[in-house]
């Protein structure tokens, strides 16, 4: 995950609302593919380059995303002539942020790096941003797990959405 600032609005000096954070194309790719799949899986396996077409990736990166995602458990790959990638349990039991701890790491200290790391900074026992971050982290995993796979399925059934998410068909 990548934390980029407050973002600036176009041609102004102003900050606009809020900030930015971006997860990594691994992790962004993971919540996609997880969600066509479930959109089109229908019990059947679904083939590998059919979820690269429909998302615009190489079937080779999408390949190494969709091996760490069945390394976790959250994808099963099927062998043979009719194999294909199937969701390794039930999209309600999928949440968003079992997804992103497999791409941004699984402990908090891969998201936020103490400067005592990196620049030999002393503070770290009395630190109040480590603290700020670890609570921030743990704040973010909690909201990212309050969502799963199943419910972006059925937000992107309703008819309004379904204009939005056009271009996972």
């Amino acid at each position: 995950m990548i934390f980029q600032g407050p973002r600036r609005a176009p041609g102004r000096g102003r900050a606009a609302r809020g900030v930015h954070m971006k997860f990594s194309d691994g992790t962004e790719l993971a919540i996609h593919g997880l969600w066509w799949i479930a959109q089109h899986q229908g019990g059947e396996p679904v083939s590998l380059s059919d979820v690269a077409q429909a998302q615009g990736v190489s079937e080779s990166y999408l390949a190494k995303v969709f091996q760490r995602l069945a390394h976790a458990g959250l994808l099963v790959s099927k062998r043979g002539k009719s194999g294909g990638f199937q969701l390794g349990r039930p999209a309600d039991e999928i949440r968003i942020g079992q997804i992103a701890r497999v791409f941004e790491g699984e402990s908090d200290g891969e998201i936020h790096t103490c400067a005592d790391t990196t620049r030999g900074c002393l503070a770290r026992a009395h630190c109040g941003v480590n603290r700020v971050f670890e609570r921030a982290i743990a704040r973010m995993f909690d909201t990212l797990n309050e969502v799963s796979i199943g419910d972006l399925v059925r937000e992107a059934s309703n008819p309004v959405a379904r204009i939005e998410y056009s271009w996972l068909r």
